[in-house]
């Protein structure tokens, strides 16, 4: 994982975090264990005020897809910058989960403004 100004490379993929937001490197995880199948998660954190960004890949040594992934009960499909997942609202933000690679890519933002601006950064 790596931090390069406003731009974050995780798992192979990256996006353009937003100006103000500073990595909070306390938060970090890389390839830690998620569950008991066997998946790992890398998680970059980002603060502005008591705004947080996040953005999380779940990998495991098989490709994750349709079938094998189970989004949250509270969660909705919806499409966003052109890509398919699964959205969610919650208190601080909103979130949005979408498959890529074989990978679920988790994306947590303040607004949904901000998350679209995340994720149309990485089709860039």
């Amino acid at each position: 994982m790596q931090v390069n100004n406003n731009e974050l490379t995780i798992q192979g993929f990256k996006f353009t975090i937003p100006d103000g937001f500073k990595e909070n490197e306390t938060a970090k995880k890389v390839g830690e264990d998620y569950n008991s199948d066997g998946l790992k998660i890398s998680t970059a954190a980002f603060d502005k005020g008591d705004e947080r960004v996040l953005v999380s890949v779940i990998f495991g040594n098989t490709e994750l897809d349709d079938d094998t992934y189970t989004p949250s009960e509270n969660a909705t499909a919806k499409k966003l910058a052109d890509e398919d997942g699964w959205y969610e609202e919650y208190d601080g933000g909103v979130a949005f989960d979408y498959i890529e690679d074989g990978k679920v890519i988790h994306i947590f933002a303040p607004d949904e403004a901000t998350l679209v601006s995340i994720l149309q950064s990485a089709q860039d």
